[in-house]
């Protein structure tokens, strides 16, 4: 649970989820569609711009994990790339295993612009 940040929801937190359950049919269905568009971007912008970070679409969630490996950094290197060269602050693969070696999380339920800065972020630092 603390990986995944889900060991202290606030109590907005669980307010929203019951009324999402309960009312957000419609949001839940616009938010997924937004995402699955967001997911695109990212494996399109990453297909032109950055082809060797390679993003892997995730299956249940809105968390695209960016597969680093073809860049051939050290785990400190490529945590140092994200965070003082391209100044992104994401999960680095590590922290759930040996098996996300090589990679970051990136939280894609967000607004587009805010994914196209951090890309093109990344993009300048590599």
């Amino acid at each position: 649970l603390k990986a995944n940040e889900f060991d202290d929801p606030t109590f907005v937190a669980t307010v929203a989820t019951e009324a999402a359950y309960n009312h957000g049919e419609e949001w839940l269905e616009q938010a997924k569609a937004y995402i699955e568009d967001n997911i695109r971007f990212i494996e399109q912008y990453c297909n032109q711009y950055i082809p060797l970070v390679h993003p892997i679409r995730p299956e249940a969630s809105f968390l695209v994990w960016l597969d680093c490996s073809a860049l051939n950094l050290c785990h400190d290197a490529l945590v140092d790339t994200f965070i003082n060269k391209a100044h992104l602050a994401l999960n680095d693969g590590e922290i759930f295993g040996a098996e996300g070696a090589g990679c970051m999380r990136l939280n894609v339920a967000t607004a587009r612009s805010v994914i196209a800065d951090a890309l093109e972020k990344l993009r300048l630092a590599l």
